[in-house]
């Protein structure tokens, strides 16, 4: 494993042909410029699906990457019968301590920046737990990469009023 980069998004976005065409474009800079090769998603929501489905379809051009989900809770040894998409690779765990379910989403993320080389955002408002999760990379230099800002700098985030 090499480079990881997280995706974080709302998830209950609308996201459209242009922003998948913002996302790929993005992971196609990271790839050939930085390294990137390993990808982690949740699966909470609109962008999740769409970074993840985003990831498959360069695959084609790099044979090598990583499409990993990333589980927010512990898998249940019970749970049979569960067939994994098949743009995932396989699926991680990374909390390392046990945690209220009600926070389980929120610190998986912080591991998955604590993990991550870049992030790639779609984030639009300055509330909810993929913003959080951009600030909390921010914090800790990760680049973030936000599909709503024209560039690829940093998306310098709004304070909130």
């Amino acid at each position: 494993m090499g480079k990881i980069c997280s995706g974080f998004g709302h998830a209950d976005g609308i996201y459209y042909e242009k922003d998948r065409r913002s996302v790929e474009n993005i992971l196609r800079f990271l790839i050939e410029e930085y390294g990137a090769d390993t990808f982690y998603s949740g699966t909470h929501g609109s962008f999740d699906i769409m970074f993840s489905e985003s990831v498959a379809a360069l695959r084609p051009d790099y044979p090598h990457l990583e499409n990993i989900l990333v589980l927010s809770f512990r898998p249940d040894p019970e749970r049979r019968g569960y067939r994994l998409p098949e743009r995932y690779d396989g699926t991680i765990y990374l909390l390392e301590k046990p945690c209220h379910y009600k926070a389980a989403i929120g610190a998986t993320n912080r591991a998955m920046a604590d993990r991550s080389s870049f992030v790639v955002a779609g984030v639009n408002i300055a509330c909810g737990g993929a913003y959080e999760a951009c600030r909390y990379a921010e914090r800790r230099g990760v680049p973030v990469y936000n599909i709503y800002h024209s560039d690829f700098d940093a998306f310098p985030f709004p304070e909130i009023l």
